[in-house]
């Protein structure tokens, strides 16, 4: 798989730009995982891998894969606790970490994890590693080839944790590779596709994206940290005409290329997803040449529906496209039975894709109906053909007994010509039970407040109690990693609403 035809990955990272072919790639893992072997390493043991998209990380990543074992990668922007919890609950023998990334240097992350029982070896990549821990060292020897049941765990993710406690999730080489060609791999349908990719592989959809171009044998240039200037050259130099992302990294894009459309010329197709979609998104960037369109999936099922380069804009644009092959859903209620057709409810999910469960046992219990159906915890509904996603279960707002979806909302508020980005939130208030708080931020030279905001959902035909009652202007939203809006934090801010914040309010 590794040897012919050879192609070239390209890698952006801290201004720096490296290249790495797939002859180079079969090599040099050959010799990390004999390496791997000689540590007493053994098939399904986990390695915990915390380095940015680079020549290391696929080296790294694919040294482990072909000695069978399990890796797991960590966002370069976790913390020492997130790693702590991550090589603890993995049970980690090995631990692969960066020299410095973004003023965080190695010796803090050791020290975290020094207590780790498990743990039988470290090694830090980099010009700034220590020579006794070199990642260099640990390559070298003859590589013992593995058989491996293509069912057995070989990815261990850990999900984002943006509204609750992040979970282990247990993927197989079977699982993934399913995903990858049902996927990623397919939805343009371009025999000459060049992917650009700024996905962080500290989660699904990054790992994804790093494994595609092993199995398509096509062509990737990987950007971090995000950068949108970066961005754009990169998609020029590469001719990237492909993109997967959340809507953030596209919103960027656009924005920079504002003045100047032929910036984005390569890029022809960009599947979004991984958080609400506005349509006058996939308007904006249809306006530019570039066909965009929705896609739906979670770490646990990676992608359940997607929209294809030749859909039409407004299936593009208000649903989530249609069923990857192999993947079903239901809509079901609270007790878990099928609502009638056409109907909201909670989206339940199996397919090829699927992991393979949980680390701890009882969220398998706990998220899962009889016959293994998924409960993603996100509210739509599927016509037959197509799935829209409505929003999710905790991002429903509850105001005087009435549910607003927060992205009912939010979708209003990005039309506004004064708005570039925005999160809607329900926020407690004790006449209430909840009320709706719009934070965003505000166009470059453009002022913004909360009468002008209701006038423009009243303007829309929007409900009145849709309308936000709360406005925070700010100079940027919290996001991690991915790109995604990290609400427990607004809600946090919010929860009480200061009483002398000054910020407006309506009743």
């Amino acid at each position: 798989m590794l040897a012919v035809p050879d192609l070239e990955l390209t890698f952006v990272s801290q201004g720096r730009r490296d290249s790495l072919t797939l002859r180079e790639l079969g090599r040099r893992s050959a010799a990390r995982a004999a390496g791997m072997q000689r540590h007493g390493l053994r098939p399904q043991d986990r390695v915990v891998v915390q380095l940015p998209s680079s020549v290391e990380l696929f080296v790294t990543m694919v040294a482990a894969l072909r000695a069978g074992l399990v890796i797991v990668p960590l966002p370069t922007s976790a913390g020492s606790q997130h790693l702590t919890a991550a090589v603890t609950d993995s049970g980690a023998k090995l631990l692969v970490v960066a020299d410095e990334w973004r003023g965080t240097g190695y010796p803090a992350r050791l020290a975290a994890v020094s207590d780790v029982a498990t743990l039988a070896a470290v090694h830090v990549a980099g010009p700034g590693a220590p020579a006794d821990l070199a990642l260099e060292r640990l390559d070298g020897g003859d590589f013992d080839p593995v058989a491996v049941s293509p069912d057995s765990a070989c990815a261990l993710i850990y999900t984002s944790g943006s509204s609750a406690a992040p979970k282990g999730v247990l993927h197989s080489h079977n699982s993934l590779l399913a995903e990858v060609q049902t996927g990623w791999a397919s939805q343009s349908g371009e025999a000459d596709r060049r992917s650009f990719v700024p996905l962080p592989p500290g989660h699904i959809g990054g790992l994804i994206s790093a494994l595609v171009p092993l199995v398509t044998r096509r062509p990737a240039a990987f950007l971090e940290p995000w950068d949108r200037g970066s961005g754009l050259e990169l998609i020029r130099s590469t001719g990237a005409t492909f993109m997967g992302a959340v809507p953030f990294f596209l919103i960027e894009l656009l924005d920079a290329a504002a003045g100047d459309p032929a910036a984005l010329a390569p890029l022809r197709f960009a599947s979004i997803g991984g958080a609400g979609v506005p349509p006058v998104l996939v308007e904006r960037a249809d306006a530019l040449g570039i066909r965009a369109a929705r896609a739906y999936g979670l770490t646990e099922h990676p992608t359940i529906s997607g929209g294809s380069a030749t859909d039409p804009p407004a299936l593009r644009a208000h649903t989530d496209g249609r069923l990857l092959r192999g993947s079903r859903v239901r809509i079901v209620d609270p007790a878990g039975e099928d609502v009638p057709p056409g109907e909201v409810g909670e989206i339940v999910s199996i397919g090829p894709e699927m992991m393979l469960g949980y680390t701890d046992p009882e969220l398998d219990r706990a998220n899962h109906l009889p016959g293994g159906w998924f409960r993603t915890g996100d509210l739509g509904r599927f016509d037959g053909d197509t799935l829209t996603v409505t929003g999710r279960l905790k991002e429903i707002i509850i105001r005087g007994g009435e549910n607003i979806a927060a992205s009912d909302v939010e979708n209003v508020l990005m039309r506004h010509p004064a708005v570039l980005d925005a999160a809607v939130v329900g926020v407690p208030d004790d006449r209430y039970g909840e009320r709706v708080l719009a934070v965003v931020v505000a166009r470059a030279g453009m002022t913004l407040d909360l009468a002008a905001v209701r006038e423009h959902f009243a303007a829309a035909g929007s409900s009145r109690r849709h309308a936000p009652e709360l406005l925070d202007v700010v100079d940027a939203l919290p996001r991690g990693a991915t790109g995604k809006v990290q609400r427990g934090q607004l809600r946090e801010q919010w929860s009480p609403p200061p009483a002398s914040s000054g910020r407006p309010t309506a009743s």
